[in-house]
């Protein structure tokens, strides 16, 4: 093998030397070098070892055109750029859809332009780790290339790969979804049962797992969840205005739900605070405009049994109780109904709270006389000492009333019947 090419002094520098098979090798050092780097038979390029090998999952012929090893741990390629410019080096891959070196044909939807991929030897092939690949995402022409980018993982126990993220030529992220329709799209299958995002600060005690939203540089929100930092020992998920400092709704760990409050008043499940004096705490609307009647809030026990609603129609609200022959049996008239009328102590009175008058019943008098009118206990209190105050619902006084008037309305007729008879005999 003869030297054709030889740099530096005759004791050591550069060599080129091709050798009888037709290898063209780079060689370093004195002497007659080590060698740095051959091109093959085959052209591939090689640098670190003598002949190509196959990088096939399956052994099915792949090799790369250049290839380098090295024991090290370095960085085995690098482009360095030194300019007093804004400007850098690059890699670029370039596509044409024509089989002859040069020649420039358009490309079509779908067609791959780049990847790149990391295998790793398990023992007898190299197997796909992981990929990101540059794709055609839209028809092209001149001066317009839509473009994508896919990014690829294997998972555990298989040996190829599957997308999980792309960027369409739209800017729209997709994660589990090849058609991604907003800037963030998540995706999972209906059965998968997976968490969509996760955001975890649990490095930091008590702190926001939170996303930020903004709107523009009108408003600024934060929905996450919190721990005690914000008062909730057991962590609530919260969504919290930054521009007005302030909690606008809380979910907390019993389920509860607070709009623009971070505690419960007493026992309930929703809780809406509110300006009464300028807002309505809850509005329903009925988009339906034929006339009828139609149920806005419906009441239901486990048993999945109406017990109420609330209905409207076009001009009225009712409130309705279930009363449906088929719910009842043992139907009797009611009878001394103006006993328990005369029992009533109707009274007036002033509120506590602001002074205000008021005229009705005091609950735990009406309880002796109709129970069914009348919820809570006299006197009860909650764990704190705070008042539970009973309640009266006068519907339930209706049925009593009713019965009451026709008793009185029996006697009426009794006392006119007699009347006649007296005049009759004068």
């Amino acid at each position: 093998m003869a030297t054709i090419i030889k740099a530096g002094n005759v004791a050591s520098g550069a060599q080129i030397t091709p050798d009888a098979t037709g290898i063209l090798q780079l060689n370093t050092g004195s002497g007659a070098g080590t060698e740095a780097m051959r091109i093959d038979t085959s052209g591939y390029i090689l640098g670190g070892y003598s002949s190509a090998f196959d990088m096939s999952p399956a052994g099915t012929g792949q090799y790369a055109q250049i290839s380098a090893s090295s024991a090290s741990a370095n960085w085995k390629f690098g482009a360095l750029s030194f300019s007093t410019d804004n400007t850098a080096n690059g890699l670029l891959f370039i596509k044409s859809r024509s089989a002859t070196v040069g020649t420039n044909t358009v490309v079509q939807s779908g067609d791959a332009l780049g990847n790149i991929g990391w295998r790793g030897g398990d023992g007898t092939n190299y197997i796909n780790a992981a990929a990101i690949q540059a794709a055609v995402d839209g028809t092209p022409g001149t001066n317009d290339m839509p473009g994508r980018l896919v990014f690829f993982t294997t998972a555990d126990g298989s040996s190829s790969t599957t997308e999980r993220m792309r960027i369409d030529s739209s800017g729209n992220v997709g994660i589990g979804t090849t058609s991604p329709t907003q800037k963030l799209h998540v995706a999972s299958a209906a059965s998968a049962g997976n968490v969509y995002s996760l955001i975890d600060s649990s490095g930091t005690a008590n702190g926001y797992n939170a996303a930020n939203l903004y709107k523009n540089d009108q408003r600024q929100f934060r929905v996450g969840v919190l721990g005690t930092v914000g008062g909730f020992t057991n962590g609530a998920l919260v969504v919290y205005d930054e521009t007005a400092a302030a909690y606008r709704m809380v979910i907390d760990s019993g389920g509860n739900v607070l709009i623009n409050a971070t505690t419960r008043a007493s026992l309930e499940k929703v809780n809406i605070t509110h300006d009464g004096a300028s807002q309505e705490g809850l509005i329903i609307v009925n988009t339906n405009t034929a006339a009828g009647t139609h149920t806005a809030i419906g009441f239901r026990r486990p048993s999945a049994t109406t017990v109420g609603t609330i209905t409207t129609t076009l001009s009225a609200t009712a409130f309705n109780t279930s009363s449906d022959y088929r719910l009842k049996e043992n139907v009797k008239p009611m009878i001394g109904a103006l006993a328990k009328v005369s029992a009533l102590k109707p009274c007036t009175y002033k509120w506590k709270v602001d002074g205000s008058d008021g005229e009705g019943f005091i609950a735990h008098e009406l309880a002796e006389v109709c129970p069914s009118a009348v919820t809570g206990e006299k006197d009860a209190v909650d764990d704190e000492g705070n008042i539970k105050p009973q309640g009266i619902d006068t519907s339930f006084l209706v049925a009593t009333l009713t019965a009451a008037i026709q008793e009185q309305q029996a006697m009426i007729e009794e006392l006119k019947a007699k009347v006649v008879a007296l005049e009759g005999a004068a």
